[in-house]
């Protein structure tokens, strides 16, 4: 799936995208920025010319004791403490240091909410700015989140 939606990015077929794991955990595919989530019901990738950061969770309370761990807001993005613990997740993992890099760090404002479990919205951190999108049912929450970084459009780190 990653390697399909790099080949479109690439111009070029599939079996010539070459994937490697980064040092930092991130995934590159063909010099494109990339990312995957999973559970148990589903996968999901995400390719693009820009840091980008996927998270998909099943529905769940997120403990007082965790949220304050991580740094949530008061006013969870969207009222809901698992679309900002996934939308964090998905900022995160576009600069490839996942939670462990500080979610405390990150703050969110609401663009749109539709009617259709769907939402907008923009992030920071660290100096980063982010756009994002949250989809969610009564079986899954998705996120993706794509960096603008500080310095640009650059390609993804080579090692």
């Amino acid at each position: 799936m990653l390697r399909d939606a790099a080949s479109h990015l690439l111009d070029c077929a599939p079996e010539r995208i070459v994937a490697e794991r980064k040092k930092d955990g991130r995934t590159a595919i063909g010099g494109v920025f990339s990312s995957l989530t999973h559970t148990r019901e589903a996968f999901g990738a995400a390719a693009a010319n820009l840091p980008v950061g996927i998270d998909v969770e099943r529905p769940r309370v997120i403990p007082d004791a965790v949220w304050r761990r991580i740094g949530g807001a008061n006013e969870p993005l969207g009222g809901n403490r698992l679309i900002e613990w996934t939308a964090t997740e998905a900022v995160l993992k576009s600069l490839g240091v996942g939670l462990a890099g500080g979610g405390h760090y990150v703050t969110f404002a609401l663009e749109t909410k539709r009617a259709d479990h769907q939402l907008a919205w923009t992030a920071r951190y660290l100096g980063h700015r982010f756009d994002g999108w949250t989809h969610w049912d009564g079986d899954l929450v998705w996120s993706l989140a794509l960096a603008h970084t500080a310095a640009g459009t650059e390609r993804a780190p080579e090692e």
